[in-house]
């Protein structure tokens, strides 16, 4: 007899976040509760906003939710600011809820992510344009970016600016710099030497 696989429910990101887990028995698939629908897998379009070893970050336009991958789907050609089309599986461990994802595939035409938006709009929520998410993680991933080029250059000694600058692709490297001094995030060591604190 074969099996046979639960829908997966286009919904936003925030239908997750705002209902309820429902753990079931062994026997029965555990989901969340989204308007009488027992919804245990769903269809997400969003843009990914950070990337770390097996966790995604992504932002359909109402707001963020990490995807936790165990079992190598994430591709390593995927980036920053890329649209993707994930279908996997909500779930919710001590309080966090989280996506397992079953297939990520790379959108390159935006359409997808504008129709996707206008679909969910049906339910009278706020969307952000996709260049304006894009642009909100840009900054923040600059400042990550930073601090992770001291943390692998850093042989304990510290690292040059010079050297900070060379490894940025952007134009405002040193203003960058100078908000993660501010921030209590990296130190000088030296003039133009700097450490993560």
């Amino acid at each position: 007899m074969p099996i046979k696989r639960e829908i997966a429910y286009h919904v936003s990101i925030q239908e997750i976040l705002d209902n309820k887990y429902v753990v079931n028995s062994e026997s029965e698939t555990n989901y969340f509760l989204v308007d009488d629908k027992k919804i245990s897998r769903v269809n997400i379009i969003a843009v990914i906003t950070n990337i770390q070893e097996k966790v995604l970050t992504i932002d359909d336009g109402y707001c963020e939710i990490i995807l936790r991958d165990f079992n190598d789907k994430i591709s390593p050609d995927l980036k920053i600011g890329d649209i993707v089309l994930i279908v996997g599986r909500p779930r919710e461990y001590n309080d966090e809820k989280y996506i397992v994802p079953e297939i990520i595939k790379k959108l390159e035409n935006t359409t997808w992510m504008e129709l996707r938006q206008k679909d969910l709009n049906a339910i009278k929520k706020i969307v952000k344009p996709i260049k304006e998410i894009i642009k909100i993680d840009e900054t923040e991933n600059n400042l990550n970016g930073i601090k992770d080029i001291i943390n692998i250059n850093d042989k304990g000694e510290g690292v040059p600016m010079k050297i900070i600058l060379e490894k940025i692709e952007n134009e405002s490297g040193e203003e960058e710099i100078k908000k993660l001094l501010k921030m209590g995030e990296i130190y000088e060591i030296k003039p133009g030497i700097f450490k993560i604190l």
